[in-house]
């Protein structure tokens, strides 16, 4: 008895980039990634003289390509309702395929056949809910074939205005998005059955695929950087993320968002001049760089479940973090750096499982650098 196994990947990447207007910067890339395995065993059969199978190739793999949701990236509530919405307008579409067509109505709207737990029904649903896409014309499929667009944006234009020389050097705006779907893991289903994931008189899929994942990221939604004039940065994101894990066993969907603001500021200088100490009646002067900085944020994360058959959303986890962070870097030396800092985190729960909690830490530290 000898096992052949046949493995194949794709792997599909592309990057394009544009500069419609001078300072203005568009980065575009998509990707596609797929892996299929393909085992059979089969051994020397001595009545017909040559090798036979013993059984049906077994088939799995995994599928990754880059799919926007960046339509309901604010719009959560509403996707899940839409999801439920999309389901039966779905199903009527498979009903309509002349070799697995529907067979009446059950109980709950839909075809028989592609009832409200088939994953035929649910991924497409899935994709067109929560892609903000039309359920009448998105695919009927669990692998969308072409990737969308992914993009950072970036423009530091407005330093050359010349009003706005007066008080600022550079002044950058930037804009982020990625956004992926996969399917960890599907494999081929060896005998056909009435039956699939529990739910009696649903065709049975090519494939079993027991969850499916979309994931977003503004990072960031809108930045802005400025550098004044004096030497003052200033700095301000706000990012957004959000990872939906869509259970086909049990129909589960968890979302994890989060939110992000943050604002710094800097200053970097020499010379300092420290007006309450003197040396021999003159003031203080650091005569070496100087680095001012203060970090401050608030990031909220809040993690949902939700279940078709239930109209209620449970929280079960979540938290709010402010953090400030101020620091000063002194280079004593070329060689000598001096660094005081004091990081402040403060963590409110979204829930009454746990309590709030406040960290505190600060000190100083000196960096020798040999050369």
């Amino acid at each position: 008895v000898s096992m052949y196994m046949r493995e194949y990947r794709e792997q599909l990447n592309g990057r394009a980039t544009l500069e419609p207007l001078q300072d203005f910067r568009i980065d575009l890339n998509v990707s596609k990634q797929r892996s299929l395995q393909r085992a059979v065993i089969f051994r020397y059969n001595d009545s017909i003289g040559d090798f036979a199978y013993l059984n049906d190739p077994i088939e799995n793999g995994s599928y990754t390509i880059t799919y926007n949701v960046w339509r309901t990236s604010f719009t959560s509530d509403d996707d899940f309702k839409q999801l439920q919405e999309h389901s039966i307008l779905i199903a009527q579409r498979l009903a309509l395929d002349p070799e697995k067509p529907g067979r009446g109505i059950d109980t709950a709207g839909f075809p028989i056949g592609y009832g409200r737990g088939s994953q035929d029904v649910l991924i497409p649903a899935f994709l067109a809910a929560y892609g903000g896409s039309d359920a009448n014309k998105i695919g009927l499929t669990a692998f969308p074939a072409l990737p969308d667009i992914n993009w950072k944006i970036s423009f530091n234009g407005l330093s050359k205005i010349e009003w706005v020389k007066q008080f600022a050097n550079n002044i950058q705006i930037s804009n982020q998005y990625t956004s992926t779907y996969t399917v960890s893991g599907f494999q081929n289903i060896l005998q056909d059955s009435p039956h699939l994931n529990g739910f009696p008189g649903d065709y049975v899929s090519k494939y079993q695929i027991r969850q499916v994942q979309s994931a977003e990221r503004w990072g960031p939604f809108i930045g802005l950087d400025i550098t004044f004039v004096n030497n003052i940065n200033a700095k301000f994101e706000y990012k957004r993320d959000r990872a939906i894990n869509f259970g086909l066993t049990n129909g589960q969907i968890s979302e994890m968002s989060g939110n992000e603001f943050s604002f710094s500021t800097g200053y970097r200088t020499s010379k300092l001049e420290i007006p309450f100490l003197s040396r021999s009646g003159r003031r203080l002067v650091l005569e070496s760089d100087i680095n001012f900085r203060r970090d401050f944020s608030i990031q909220q994360r809040v993690t949902s479940i939700r279940y078709l058959d239930r109209e209620t959303t449970d929280p079960v986890q979540g938290q709010t973090i402010y953090q400030l962070r101020p620091n000063i870097d002194y280079m004593i030396t070329e060689q000598l750096m001096l660094r005081i800092f004091y990081d402040y985190r403060r963590t409110d729960p979204a829930t009454s499982n746990t309590f709030p909690t406040v960290i505190q830490s600060g000190g100083f530290s000196l960096r020798y650098t040999l050369q």
